[in-house]
């Protein structure tokens, strides 16, 4: 990414953690998991194909390694601190009268923002 941007901003998001957590004692097996039917696989190779298998970005290297080519970190936190932010900036935009979320729109940034609803 970085010798491909002349310039611009590159937005990642994604599972993962920074370095603490990425070298916590309980990810002694490291990231990798498998996901069917929102629900967490064991045997990765049962039902291939079928598993949406993935593994957690380590933030932290990904952070170093663009400040290293030069970019610069605008941002550095969660989904659910980046979209309060976000809802914030839009919230204050709004005329007083429609600063509020509908009750859809509420249950939605619910669905985005807390983990037991992911």
């Amino acid at each position: 990414a970085c010798s491909a941007l002349g310039s611009g901003w590159l937005l990642i998001i994604d599972y993962g953690t920074d370095d603490s957590g990425y070298l916590a004692p309980h990810r002694i097996h490291g990231t990798l998991r498998g996901f069917q039917r929102h629900r967490t696989c064991h045997d990765l190779l049962e039902n291939s194909g079928a598993i949406d298998i993935t593994s957690d970005v380590n933030f932290s290297a990904l952070r170093r390694t663009g400040e290293d080519c030069g970019m610069e970190t605008l941002f550095w936190g969660t989904q659910e601190k980046f979209l309060a932010e976000c809802l914030g900036c839009w919230m204050a935009k709004q005329p007083r009268h429609k600063a509020s979320l509908t009750s859809s729109q509420a249950a939605q940034y619910k669905q985005l923002t807390h983990p037991e609803a992911m």
